[in-house]
């Protein structure tokens, strides 16, 4: 997985290079300024319970083989953690204060997972992790408008991506006495439990189809220049989209972003 990425990102920094050289232009626009942007995406399901995990995976009968409460009483806390990049690109469009920004977004291990303890779960004694894993390529276009003071920027935009996600899986672990509701989860055939070597711990996993993400959002960032060519800052997103797993059926996210930027600016 790791090997794949840094082929694709590799390839498209090279593509990036080549276009710096060969003044490139799409549809007519110069190239102005290519980079990258790295940092963290809270993905966020909206109304996270074991239900969404159904949803992931196409297994309507989840909650209830676990013995979950599908109104999120069980829920415990949750996590979530999208640590992303993107290689961008970003174009002159005919109004020299506004540019279009192409990026290919790459996002790998976003983790999303809830801890529950119930009345099926005696607190502390006993409890139920559920963990979603996937990564995801996308492609990102975003209009933005500057507005500089000096070497000194702010950016405002609004923007989307479509992309496709795929080596997704979802597992599930818990204590011994959680071992009842794991197991009635194997008689489906779908997946594997596994105990460890003390016998007290179980791990059940999902695998989970491929499938295709799509978000809209704003964003707003600032950025300084320096020597007229090197443009370093930060910059937010804020927006909606869904994931569909190709298995179940689309479920709705929050996009919460933030990332540093590197830019290179073209003469």
């Amino acid at each position: 997985m790791k090997r794949l990425i840094i082929t694709v990102f590799a390839l498209a920094l090279t593509s990036v290079l080549f276009a710096q050289n060969s003044k490139t232009k799409l549809f007519g626009m110069p190239l102005k300024r290519t980079g990258v942007s790295l940092g963290i995406e809270w993905d966020r399901v909206q109304n996270f319970s074991a239900v969404s995990f159904e949803r992931m995976a196409g297994l309507p009968s989840l909650s209830d083989d676990l013995g979950l409460d599908a109104d999120q009483a069980d829920i415990y806390s949750g996590y979530c953690e999208n640590p992303h990049l993107r290689l961008q690109a970003a174009w002159l469009t005919a109004n020299p204060k506004v540019e279009l920004h192409t990026s290919l977004l790459v996002v790998a291990n976003r983790y999303d997972g809830l801890t529950f303890y119930g009345e099926s779960l005696s607190r502390y004694d006993n409890y139920l992790t559920m963990n979603s894993w996937g990564n995801e390529i996308a492609l990102d276009v975003a209009l933005v408008r500057r507005l500089e003071a000096g070497p000194f920027a702010l950016h405002v935009g609004v923007g989307g991506n479509t992309g496709y996600s795929f080596l997704n899986t979802i597992d599930i672990t818990g204590t011994l006495q959680a071992e009842s509701s794991i197991s009635s989860l194997k008689s489906s055939g779908i997946g594997r439990l596994n105990s460890s070597d003390y016998g007290d711990f179980h791990i059940y996993d999902v695998e989970v189809g491929d499938g295709i993400t799509q978000r809209v959002y704003g964003q707003l960032g600032w950025s300084v220049t320096i020597a007229k060519r090197v443009e370093i800052g930060m910059e937010g997103r804020w927006g909606y989209g869904y994931r569909w797993h190709f298995d179940g059926s689309p479920i709705s996210t929050n996009l919460r972003s933030l990332g540093g930027i590197a830019r290179w600016v073209l003469k």
